[in-house]
């Protein structure tokens, strides 16, 4: 399960793993108790932390192939209440191979906004056509992104750079459901300090649809969100990038063959510049 407030945009807790009993029992992570009851509106969570009860109740506001959508109010502490959103997931055993992973993951839940996740033979890792600073690395059915630094830039592997060279954070994928072409992934993010200790670490659940088919037939407003090149077999390299003017409206930028067009727009599966 993960929950997020919603009053924050970031919440540094990592998810955790529930096991309810039929007594109406339960654990967290394996430790920390709590007893359970289901109505016909909501669940009901009682709960000791840390010494302190108190009471969580969720409502189901959709379900899932994989588990259900919910919000929560926690009302047991002398502050403001805590309202919560987030995804119960019920956990599989997942095995997967280097071939479950080629292909594109587009996120859909769990993200702050849709998005291609394309993954080559290679590793390769693309957001839709662009490129991201977190590689990806394949390895028996493992799929992990990683960050490199160098001098205080970003490098692609410490190979062949000196010890001063650090992997400075780490995206985990843990399956948690495979259902039909779904992807139930608890994602951890670790930063390292230079050597080798976690700075900070963070997580999510995220939904990804599956498929195998990499390629595109049209450009989207998702495609070119950000910051897109474009190589011809001269070496000549294109942009495409998107600005926001004062009312945060979004124009396009074009580069093309040394030439740049601002104010270009796109409607349609079109791009249109002068």
């Amino acid at each position: 399960v993960q929950d997020n407030d919603f009053d924050t945009s970031y919440d540094p807790n990592l998810p955790e793993t529930l096991q309810f009993y039929a007594d109406g029992t339960g654990v967290v992570d394996g430790s920390e108790a709590f007893t359970w009851q289901l109505n016909s509106h909501s669940l009901i969570v009682n709960y000791d932390d840390g010494g302190e009860t108190g009471q969580l109740e969720l409502w189901f506001t959709k379900a899932l192939s994989g588990g259900y959508q919910l919000v929560g109010l926690d009302t047991s502490f002398d502050k403001p209440s805590d309202t919560l959103t987030g995804l119960l997931i019920k956990k599989q055993a997942v095995s997967t191979t280097n071939e479950d992973l080629i292909g594109r993951w587009h996120g859909f839940i769990g993200t702050s906004q849709s998005y291609d996740l394309n993954i080559h033979n290679d590793g390769t890792t693309m957001i839709g056509l662009g490129i991201t600073d977190w590689l990806g690395h394949l390895n028996d059915g493992q799929f992990t992104r990683k960050r490199f630094i160098y001098n205080n830039e970003v490098v692609t592997s410490c190979e062949g750079f000196d010890a001063s060279c650090y992997l400075e954070s780490e995206m985990i994928h843990e399956f948690i459901s495979i259902v039909g072409n779904l992807y139930y992934i608890k994602r951890t993010l670790n930063y390292y300090l230079p050597n080798g200790e976690i700075r900070s670490q963070s997580g999510a659940i995220l939904v990804y649809e599956y498929s195998k088919d990499l390629t595109y037939s049209a450009f989207t407003e998702e495609l070119l969100e950000n910051y897109t090149e474009f190589y011809s077999a001269d070496g000549q390299t294109d942009r495409i990038y998107t600005e926001y003017d004062e009312n945060d409206n979004v124009t396009y930028v074009v580069e093309l063959e040394g030439q740049t067009y601002t104010g270009a727009t796109f409607n349609d599966g079109v791009l249109s510049y002068d």
